[in-house]
């Protein structure tokens, strides 16, 4: 019987658990990055949608408080 030099034997094929932490260490970095960026991005693109909504809101309550005003409003 012939037995080779470098056979696997049961239990020792695979990555090790150093090379699963490098391999996690190198993916995790630049991900972190990407989401922080991603929610920053979020963040500042809210800003003026709420100040839109917000002169939206001012706009029509002016206008119900001149329609109450002037005696257009409804009556109730």
């Amino acid at each position: 019987m012939m037995i080779l030099p470098h056979s696997p034997v049961a239990g020792q094929d695979g990555f090790t658990r150093i090379e699963l932490m490098n391999v996690t260490v190198i993916i995790a970095n630049p991900g972190a990055v990407v989401i922080r960026q991603y929610f920053c991005g979020i963040k500042i693109a809210r800003a003026p949608s709420a100040v839109g909504h917000f002169r939206i809101a001012a706009g029509a309550l002016a206008a119900a408080y001149a329609a109450a005003d002037s005696g257009r409003a409804c009556n109730t």
